[in-house]
């Protein structure tokens, strides 16, 4: 399945700074090169879809909110 898949590279990607997060995901396969891949959408934009929900996380934990609505 594509999430067991992309999801090291995606919390590989998780452990650099942010600012490194853009470049990192760009260097991702678009398709996942797995036979038992089901994911349907590729890795490049699970892994992007994945990292832009952590972004929000962690700039609302920076800003002291609990949560955007």
């Amino acid at each position: 399945m594509s999430v067991s898949h992309c999801m090291g590279q995606a919390l590989e990607i998780a452990r650099l700074p942010r600012d490194q997060w853009g470049g990192a995901i760009d260097r991702v396969r678009v398709e996942c090169p797995h036979d038992d891949c089901t994911g349907g959408i590729g890795c490049q934009q699970r892994v992007r879809e994945y990292l832009q929900m952590q972004w929000r996380v962690l700039a609302c934990r920076e800003a002291g909110t609990r949560g955007i609505r």
